[in-house]
């Protein structure tokens, strides 16, 4: 699983660099069958409530 910066437009995202090509929201269902490694679906579900929160205020 990779982690990268964008910006969201409505109904779109833009990534903000050029590492990345496309960028879209899925559903968990659907991330799940995607990922290719067992221990990136572990990390994933051990993680995902860290991972929904907003981040801290700076």
């Amino acid at each position: 699983m990779h982690r990268f910066a964008a910006s969201y437009r409505p109904k779109a995202l833009v990534p903000i660099d050029s590492e990345t090509d496309a960028l879209e929201f899925v559903e968990e269902e659907e991330l799940l069958r995607r990922m290719a490694h067992r221990e990136s679906r572990d990390f994933f579900l051990k993680n995902r409530r860290k991972m929904s929160q907003s981040p801290p205020s700076l």
